[in-house]
């Protein structure tokens, strides 16, 4: 409880303390570790420590994947989770490796368009970092399509929408100069 006390407050250093002190007392007693890799996780991505964050969110993911299985909505975020570790430590292979394995698994259960459309958003945006345009303005605008759907058309309602357009039109011109310098 300290811990998250501290995260809230952006005491990133405090937090893990606090988390590390709690993930060693329950690996110690043989209690399930919860959330606490998770919560590491985001407090290591919070200082910048990608591989530290890499590492508690393989811990997260692998420890719901164990107890709920693949197909599991919680397994998936956490997966996620590890997938955007992976990519901010230079793996973009790796992420996009799992980004693809959760929208499978994604297409293959019940879950939201939203849910969908969020793992869209992710591909995209690691293959916007490999220099990958037109794959990474598919996925985006196939993410944005789903969420505009979602939201009856309405722009305004939801947050992803404006982002996902200004990245379009980014990328749109660079599709744009990149065919125009082939030809």
């Amino acid at each position: 409880k300290i811990g998250n006390l501290h995260l809230i407050r952006n005491e990133y250093p405090l937090a893990i303390a606090h988390f590390e002190d709690a993930l060693s007392l329950k690996q110690k007693f043989h209690i399930v570790m919860g959330t606490l890799p998770f919560q590491l996780c985001v407090a290591y991505l919070k200082l910048g420590d990608f591989d530290k964050a890499s590492d508690h969110s393989h811990a997260a993911w692998q420890s719901s994947l164990e107890r709920n299985g693949e197909r599991n909505d919680n397994t998936l975020v956490l997966r996620s989770m590890y997938a955007r570790a992976k990519s901010l430590k230079g793996d973009h292979v790796g992420a996009l490796s799992d980004y693809e394995n959760i929208l499978n698994v994604k297409e293959t259960i019940t879950t939201s368009d939203e849910s969908k459309a969020i793992t869209l958003m992710e591909l995209g945006f690691v293959y916007l970092k490999t220099k990958k345009y037109k794959l990474a303005q598919d996925n985006l605008s196939m993410a944005h399509d789903i969420i505009l759907q979602t939201c009856g058309g309405n722009e305004d309602a939801h947050p992803a929408i404006k982002l996902l357009e200004e990245h379009i039109k980014i990328l749109e011109k660079k599709n744009k100069s990149w065919f125009s310098f082939i030809c």
